[in-house]
């Protein structure tokens, strides 16, 4: 895949059993695509506006639990960092470990409806589930589930399959 081209996709994910789907817009790219390439993307073709602040929370694979009182702090922390910056806010944008946290937050956020926070997920392409029904391909992998609490998905393709 050459690093200046890539093709924009919407994708349906169910979140939970009870919840509607959710449409997602995603980009494939190679790992080696040029930043400058990915921002012209967000803010031409994804309209969104240049962020004030990059929030970026990472951690690893591996789910825990929080006390529910530190687990509405950080949500309520995050968000309102968020809102009062305008910033965005990148994960490793799948449903697992600490990311699942953020999703939470977005999501009780969201439920609320009190503004919009941009959140972008960037995950390697290769632990992606389910991604034969993105390209019509039986692969099969150590994959995860997407977060559906993101706004965007990223996918750096290549190095990791």
């Amino acid at each position: 895949m050459s690093s200046m081209s890539f093709s924009l996709n919407l994708v349906q994910l169910l979140a939970h059993p009870h919840d509607p789907f959710v449409l997602l817009q995603y980009i494939r790219v190679s790992y080696d695509t040029k930043p400058d390439a990915l921002l012209h993307l967000m803010v031409k073709e994804w309209q969104l506006e240049l962020p004030k602040l990059l929030i970026s929370v990472h951690g690893g694979l591996q789910n825990f639990e929080l006390q529910p009182k530190l687990k509405q702090v950080f949500g309520k922390g995050l968000i309102k960092a968020a809102m009062t910056t305008g910033a965005w806010i990148f994960t490793g944008g799948v449903s697992t470990g600490v990311i699942r946290h953020v999703g939470d937050a977005l999501k009780d956020h969201s439920s609320k409806s009190r503004g919009r926070i941009c959140a972008i997920g960037i995950a390697p392409w290769g632990i992606v589930e389910n991604k034969e029904d993105l390209i019509g391909k039986d692969v099969r992998s150590q994959t995860f589930a997407l977060d559906s609490n993101q706004d965007f998905l990223l996918y750096l393709d290549g190095r990791i399959s």
